[in-house]
């Protein structure tokens, strides 16, 4: 994480501690990946399910440095996982007795460990930030009423300011998944054949993300013959002359791809490629703008203004948005989104459009990292229309 960049908008916020329920974010504090852990499936099984949230942690960064980030969870969930180095784990029921039955049936281990955390900190008088649409009523409310000295204040918003500056590890996490993702495109698109079942190409893409060190996440299959609908189900064989975009995303380490290409199986037809010509010169109108101390708002505008001069004031899509450990996170691209872009940040240019009469979506997407340099492309992945099926 981040840390630099955390305490000094904590400190700038007042806040003495940051305290993590969501996935995501117990993941930046804590560097526990669990974003695909989920206990409540099989709670009703099992004579522990009064363990309510035995497998969801809670995870604190404290504004002093001296004193250690902690993850309240239960260690058989964590114990194969990876966890910073210095953080400190609590999960031992020996150290802190067994978790009580509360007055509602069920018992909350983690929200019990991080209350030993806060004080073992000396932090009960503390400013302590939380994640005020996520955090459990029940759990506000305990903590309101064990720490009466303590202030609790809403915070999310700080949460995505924090993360939207990326550090040279989440960089290098993010370079790989799209390393792993560009070779799983290739492949994807020298599979797309006539006869070729989408539900295949989704299964390739899962194998091979796999075999290159990923995770496959999801993908968007838009491939459809022209004038179809343009979402075809999952055993839609694939047609010569078909179009369509593609989207994908592939985790690595807990930082997920998402990136789009237009994919033809034969030549382009002309209507095709003069949609994707005009909606590249958005892309590139934004590309240009993407740019240390400029904002989401000016994107935006540069992005309007290609979509007046290029596209007749045709819309091209939702535009763009920022990436990271979620497929969107800050900073946008929005009139809305004033605050200047800084140095690392990550931006995905996004534009598509439903073709007409064809019903077919052309899609062209790229996540770059803002630098010195400018708006700098996480992969090398052609940006034209892809033919596939052509020998």
């Amino acid at each position: 994480m981040n840390e630099e960049r955390a305490r000094r908008l904590m400190d700038k916020s007042e806040l003495d501690l940051l305290l993590a329920n969501s996935n995501f974010n117990v993941t930046y504090l804590s560097g526990f990946v669990h974003h695909h852990w989920y206990w409540d499936g099989i709670q009703q099984f099992m004579d522990r399910n009064t363990w309510r949230d035995e497998a969801k942690p809670l995870a604190g960064f404290c504004l002093d440095a001296s004193k250690k980030p902690f993850l309240a969870c239960d260690p058989w969930v964590t114990r194969y996982n990876y966890i910073y180095p210095d953080v400190e784990q609590l999960g031992d029921t020996s150290a802190y007795g067994k978790p009580v039955l509360h007055d509602i049936g069920f018992r909350f281990p983690v929200l019990e460990w991080t209350l030993v955390a806060i004080k073992a900190r000396g932090l009960e008088s503390a400013r302590i930030g939380y994640e005020d649409t996520r955090l459990p009523e029940y759990y506000l409310k305990f903590l309101q009423e064990k720490l009466p000295r303590a202030s609790f204040v809403p915070v999310d918003n700080l949460f995505w300011q924090i993360r939207a500056v990326k550090t040279p590890e989440e960089l290098r996490r993010l370079r790989e998944g799209y390393r792993i993702a560009t070779q799983v495109y290739r492949d994807t698109f020298a599979m797309m054949k006539p006869g070729v079942k989408l539900r295949d190409v989704t299964q390739m893409q899962i194998d091979r993300a796999q075999e290159l060190g990923g995770l496959w996440y999801f993908n968007h299959l838009w491939v459809h013959t022209p004038g179809d609908a343009w979402d075809p189900p999952e055993d839609y064989l694939l047609k010569a002359g078909d179009e369509g975009g593609c989207d994908l995303g592939i985790y690595y380490q807990g930082y997920g791809t998402d990136f789009a290409r237009t994919v033809t199986l034969g030549a382009a037809p002309q209507e095709v490629r003069r949609e994707h010509e005009s909606l590249k010169d958005v892309y590139h109108a934004m590309r240009e703008v993407s740019r240390i101390g400029s904002s989401g708002a000016q994107i935006y505008e540069a992005a309007q203004k290609a979509i007046r001069e290029k596209r007749g004031g045709r819309p091209a899509g939702c535009l763009g948005h920022g990436l990271g450990l979620e497929c969107h996170e800050i900073p946008a691209i929005l009139p809305s989104e004033t605050e200047s872009l800084e140095e690392n940040m990550v931006i995905e240019i996004e534009v598509g459009s439903l073709e007409q009469p064809r019903n077919t979506y052309v899609f062209l997407e790229d996540a770059g990292v803002v630098t010195p340099r400018g708006w700098e492309p996480l992969t090398d992945l052609p940006r034209e229309v892809f033919e596939a099926g052509r020998n």
